[in-house]
């Protein structure tokens, strides 16, 4: 299990997770102005294991966001119908069901901004749930808890 990085892009308010340590500090390096570092955000593998799924990422060209799934049907259906999202790699891989060290990731869809928005835990999913700005898109994944 290895860190996954966070940030956040308040123009959007959209997030971006790496779990690559090189990346990270590329990011904090070049784009300090641009993206706030949230530090850890949550657990991942960096390798394919029995009982976990990847989670895919995107890049979205129009509006500068990355996207995330762990859905293979939906991957395959981003790839093949929206062209402006860019597949980029397999970001992380996450367990496939929860657990007593788990924690569910939760995903919104900012309207204004056209971009995605991703939060862990119930608290958090119930605090964004009917705010006018967020269309809720449900459970992404489940991640381990950091510590």
């Amino acid at each position: 299990r290895a860190p996954v990085y966070q940030f956040y892009i308040p123009q959007s308010g959209a997030n971006f997770y790496t779990i690559s340590a090189q990346e990270r500090d590329a990011i904090i390096g070049s784009l300090a102005e641009t993206v706030s570092y949230e530090g850890v955000a949550f657990k991942a593998s960096l390798v394919a294991q029995k009982n976990l799924l990847p989670v895919h990422r995107f890049f979205n060209t129009r509006d500068m966001a990355h996207f995330y799934t762990a859905n293979e049907l939906e991957r395959n259906a981003v790839d093949v119908s929206i062209p402006q999202f860019r597949y980029e790699a397999i970001a992380f891989w996450v367990p496939i069901a929860p657990s007593a060290d788990t924690i569910a990731v939760y995903r919104f869809y900012r309207l204004a901004a056209h971009t995605h928005h991703y939060v862990q835990g119930e608290e958090a999913r119930d605090t964004l749930l009917g705010n006018p700005n967020y269309g809720y898109d449900g459970l992404a994944y489940y991640v381990w808890a950091r510590p």
